[in-house]
């Protein structure tokens, strides 16, 4: 069987409260916390996954990078720093919150693909193991996804049930033209036998002089010192190209001094 192996970037999008993090970290830890705690920002993840296509005899090793968008559709930053080079998307309302359903089509997928094209995407209705509470039903989500030709899946972050079909869902979407297309796309494939989504520079730096870098350049960023905080990030990336978070800090440091 023919393997490939490769990275894409994923971005989790919706209301605030909705379980987006909640669902990555069930995803990529298999953990739950009922602790809500806002995101500010954006967060990054990894998580290996394999895909199988055995009608093209094909295994896909796929690292997604998980981007959890802040829950809040207004940006100090442009939008494109955000949605650049996503390749696909989780869309993701509260069952029993009518309102964060609606919010996906009036705002939150007209917002992402006006960026970034017609990229794969799903919808997950998370929370559904509030089965008392559910606002969302089957004809909602059936008439959303009929106009954006995606599927829906209903989860649970709690208890774990179907989040690992939504991000297989997802990656089996993500993968299946590159396998039907049997070609690559340069810059996107991870080299069969490197680190995935680590450095390959030849440099090395001690984890904790990183760290330190990346909280000075933090720190030069929020007393407006743009340029000190560009130039730590770029110690950082000089040794770690892959850093997709440092590289996301540099380029908003690089917008404030336009």
């Amino acid at each position: 069987m023919k393997k490939e192996q490769v990275k894409r970037k994923v971005c989790l999008l919706g209301d605030g409260a909705v379980g987006k993090t909640s669902l990555v970290r069930r995803f990529v830890l298999n953990e739950f916390d009922d602790k809500y705690i806002s995101t500010i920002g954006t967060k990054v993840s990894k998580k290996d996954m394999t895909i199988e296509f055995p009608e093209h005899e094909t295994e896909v090793n796929l690292l997604l990078m998980l981007w959890d968008i802040m829950g809040q559709n207004t940006f100090d930053i442009p939008l494109e720093l955000y949605f650049r080079d996503a390749t696909g998307a989780i869309f993701v309302c509260d069952s029993t919150r009518y309102d964060t359903l609606k919010h996906l089509d009036e705002e939150w997928i007209p917002l992402m693909t006006e960026i970034t094209g017609d990229i794969p995407f799903i919808v997950a209705a998370n929370k559904h193991d509030l089965t008392d509470q559910v606002q969302v039903e089957d004809a909602e989500l059936n008439m959303l996804c009929e106009k954006y030709g995606c599927g829906f899946v209903y989860t649970s972050a709690k208890t774990g049930d179907s989040v690992e079909d939504a991000f297989q869902s997802l990656g089996r979407r993500i993968c299946r033209e590159m396998v039907e297309n049997q070609t690559d796309d340069e810059g996107e494939t991870v080299e069969r036998g490197s680190d995935q989504g680590e450095s390959s520079s030849g440099g090395s730096m001690p984890e904790g002089k990183v760290q330190e870098l990346i909280e000075k350049g933090k720190a030069a960023y929020a007393d407006g010192r743009y340029q000190d905080a560009i130039d730590l990030f770029d110690q950082v990336l000089e040794m770690d190209p892959q850093n997709e978070r440092v590289s996301f800090l540099k380029m908003s440091a690089s917008l404030k001094i336009r």
